[in-house]
């Protein structure tokens, strides 16, 4: 479907973290712009008051449009010419539910982020026109008219589009996102995107229109980390004792030859051992002694030998 003749793009998915992302320009008569002779490109991007032909100032909408005015337009009016909604999801609510396929927009800025899915049959917005009186409205031909209807979003992105396979058109205004906001410590930044086409086969045509993504957040401040965690061995408590020290190496073989002598054979002394291994820790303390018993006096008669004690055991011994 291709929404009032407007040139189509099989995938058109537009983010910016910064600055103006840039004017994607596509002639009215089906050509793609970069296909179009330099005079043609050059009068397109002079005038950017959309498709190649210029605006015609007697042009009338088309019959069974919807309408919308941030200036004059009210909440639950029915979006005739003569009765515009004020809001641009407003109007394109009502002209699904009518099933019309145009949306006319007053100049202004719509403080809306746009998130849309299909319309049956494919849906155009028209900005650059004007209301006048009662239901007259009137195209703006002067230059720069796409300045002048303005989505003006309050969110991160512009206009979201999501599976438009039946064609979704805008022409001749100007779609903006928020501009950089403060983040919240130890938070990533967000990026800023005019336009997010996605959903395979959606079908985008653009005619005169500006797309400007603001410069994405900074990260947030990272929070100063703390003090690690205490070691689990002090040196003084709660470590273990170590093993004992190894045995030292045994000596190496004697280097000076033995000797006879008048006693006989003397052999030399061999070298000496290696130094002993180091110091074990202390060992772990012992456990407690058990209780000892002391007695003051021992008096035996028939059962001293049961008690295994000596007779006159004297007082205090234990």
């Amino acid at each position: 479907m291709n929404p009032r003749g407007l040139a189509l793009l099989p995938l058109v998915a537009l983010a910016a973290c910064s600055q103006l992302l840039g004017d994607l320009k596509v002639a009215g008569d089906g050509r793609d712009a970069s296909a179009l002779p330099d005079a043609d490109v050059a009068d397109l991007v002079a005038t950017g008051d959309g498709p190649i032909g210029g605006c015609d100032p007697a042009a009338v909408p088309v019959a069974g449009a919807l309408f919308a005015s941030v200036r004059t337009g009210a909440q639950g009016a029915s979006g005739a010419a003569d009765a515009p909604l004020k809001t641009i999801v407003d109007a394109l609510a009502a002209a699904r539910a009518a099933g019309g396929h145009d949306v006319y927009l007053d100049e202004g800025r719509y403080p809306e982020q746009l998130d849309l899915g299909d319309h049956p049959g494919g849906v155009t917005l028209h900005g650059g026109w004007v209301r006048d009186t009662g239901d007259a409205w009137h195209p703006d031909c002067a230059a720069g008219a796409r300045d002048r209807t303005v989505i003006a979003s309050t969110g991160i992105y512009g206009v979201r589009l999501t599976s438009v396979t039946s064609g979704f058109a805008l022409a001749r205004l100007t779609i903006t996102t928020a501009d950089r906001r403060d983040t919240a410590a130890d938070s990533a930044g967000k990026s800023r995107i005019a336009l997010h086409v996605r959903g395979a086969g959606s079908k985008v045509a653009l005619a005169g229109v500006v797309l400007v993504a603001a410069s994405a957040d900074h990260g947030g401040a990272a929070t100063a980390g703390g003090p690690g965690a205490e070691p689990l061995c002090d040196g003084l408590m709660g470590c273990d004792d170590g093993a004992p020290g190894g045995e030292g190496t045994t000596g190496a073989d004697a280097t000076v030859a033995g000797t006879f002598t008048s006693n006989g054979f003397g052999p030399a002394d061999g070298q000496p051992g290696a130094a002993p291994g180091s110091d074990g820790h202390d060992g772990a303390p012992g456990d407690p002694a058990e209780s000892v018993m002391c007695v003051e006096a021992c008096t035996c008669k028939d059962n001293c030998g049961a008690v295994d004690m000596p007779v006159d055991v004297p007082a205090g011994r234990c």
